[in-house]
């Protein structure tokens, strides 16, 4: 399946986005916790915002020849 052009050109770029859309989710939510004191919950989310962002970024280094995603 991965060979496919519907997995290359379809389902990357969505899996991308919704990466991104979560990645920058967090990152809000991680702010807004700082912002409230909760200083020791902030790294905990800080790390999945980072893990998100190295996962969708890795992707997008892979498929660097397909100009759509």
């Amino acid at each position: 399946m991965p060979d496919s052009q519907i997995f290359t050109y379809v389902i990357i770029p969505l899996l991308i986005f919704v990466a991104r859309v979560t990645d920058v989710t967090l990152g809000t939510i991680r702010v807004i916790l700082v912002s409230k004191g909760l200083k020791y919950i902030a790294p905990i989310v800080g790390f999945f915002e980072v893990l998100i962002w190295l996962i969708a970024i890795g992707q997008i280094m892979n498929n660097l020849t397909n100009y759509l995603s």
